[in-house]
């Protein structure tokens, strides 16, 4: 954040701020919801997989976080995800493609994110190598104008004595135009692991790229 006392009329932004920041806390309770769907679509011998998810977080937006006590609302995040991995056939031979769309709603934001992970699966090896790239875009409308990152990713999954391990990282870069008040971009690592041993939800090495059931 920038304080006014940051800012010099000629030297812009120029030193740090003498806001002392408040060292209470503030509790709150939140909710949210989520769906998820997947099938496969047949075309003669061929067969698509692909996943339907919506979720609904901030179901209860109301709630009192001012250092006053003023109230404040949060609206209703709303989120649909499709997506769907291509090379189905032969399923560990070639790079697996998986395209990605997501749309987000809350209140007056309305954004599109869209693009695709490519990725590697051996299943003697039980692991999985992918890369990926997405666009994240304003919806009013979709314009080259209106994007605000580009968000580059990479991940490692494997099996360790049944349990599937993934790793990966993130790299959102910021193409909003913030100058100087930009961060430079969020970096992101995720560490997953499924304890479930059942053996049929693995029989495939790759939990990012899933093979839809039967």
């Amino acid at each position: 954040m920038i304080f006014s006392d940051q800012i010099d009329p000629v030297f812009g932004i120029y030193t740090g701020t003498d806001f002392i920041y408040p060292d209470n806390d503030v509790n709150f309770f939140d909710a949210g919801a989520s769906i998820t769907y997947r099938d496969r679509i047949k075309m003669n011998d061929f067969r698509l997989p692909f996943s339907a998810s919506a979720s609904l977080k901030h179901i209860y937006g109301d709630r009192v976080e001012s250092l006053k006590g003023i109230g404040t609302k949060i609206y209703p995040l709303f989120t649909l995800t499709v997506s769907s991995t291509i090379h189905a056939v032969d399923y560990y031979g070639l790079p697996l493609l998986k395209p990605t769309f997501r749309y987000e709603y809350q209140g007056n934001l309305k954004k599109l994110t869209f693009g695709s992970l490519i990725g590697k699966a051996n299943e003697q090896y039980q692991r999985t190598v992918y890369v990926g790239l997405f666009i994240s875009n304003q919806y009013n409308p979709i314009s080259p104008l209106n994007t605000n990152s580009f968000i580059l990713l990479a991940g490692f999954e494997k099996v360790y004595n049944r349990y599937l391990t993934t790793i990966a990282y993130s790299y959102d870069v910021n193409t909003a135009g913030l100058g100087n008040l930009s961060s430079g971009g969020t970096h992101e690592i995720t560490i997953n692991i499924s304890f479930s041993t059942i053996e049929k939800g693995f029989t495939q090495p790759s939990n990012t790229f899933q093979k839809c059931p039967e």
